[in-house]
């Protein structure tokens, strides 16, 4: 993953991204609601974009923050949400604390990581978190497949590869990074999304 690539595209699309951000399913937000009720203390949702999931998850009640690595789409979450903090950051190295975290959710926001990059991330997560800190990891999975994209929501001049990762293989990276499953959710593809998504919860140990 080129990360200054990665920001640079990301900030051109923040505008036209936030105007398509789709609703939570039912699911979604049953998985979410679930995750704030088991947390108590602080929480970052690592990846958060245009802090939809934040802002989501602050009005259930989460004591949390969101961190991301485009200004453009942090602009948009402060204008949008001025009452959440939010900070510019990569999740290979998180301007936080050792164990300073209850709680980190990850909604969607590795999809830019190729496979040899979670190991990097996932050991930063398990960095920051508490022992028995909680992780909410949601992704689109397949068997590692690649999209790559020179344009998008008609925005030209970017380039941003999208991966689909195999569940097992995260699963085996997030067990050698210091987690261990507590549940999944396998979902799709279906009338709602077309592509098949996970939600792994896991717990550092």
């Amino acid at each position: 993953m080129d990360v200054e690539t990665t920001r640079t595209s990301w900030t051109k699309l923040a505008a036209e991204y936030t105007k398509r951000v789709e609703q939570f399913t039912e699911v979604e937000q049953a998985e979410l609601n679930a995750f704030v009720k088991q947390v108590t203390g602080p929480m970052a949702d690592i990846g958060c974009g245009p802090g939809v999931t934040t802002a989501y998850l602050h009005r259930q009640g989460a004591d949390i923050f969101g961190i991301d690595l485009s200004p453009g789409m942090l602009a948009v979450a402060r204008e949008t949400h001025p009452e959440i903090r939010f900070d510019e950051g990569t999740m290979f190295a998180l301007d936080l604390a050792g164990n300073s975290l209850a709680g980190i959710v990850s909604w969607y926001s590795i999809v830019n990581l190729p496979p040899e990059s979670l190991p990097a991330a996932f050991a930063e997560f398990h960095r920051v978190l508490s022992p028995g800190g909680l992780l909410l990891l949601a992704f689109r999975f397949g068997q590692n497949e690649i999209q790559h994209y020179d344009s998008g929501y008609g925005i030209d001049d970017i380039s941003l590869d999208f991966h689909r990762h195999a569940v097992d293989d995260v699963q085996a990276k997030l067990a050698k990074a210091g987690f261990s499953l507590l549940s999944q959710r396998l979902k799709g593809p279906d009338e709602d999304q077309p592509t098949p998504q996970a939600i792994l919860l896991s717990t550092a140990v």
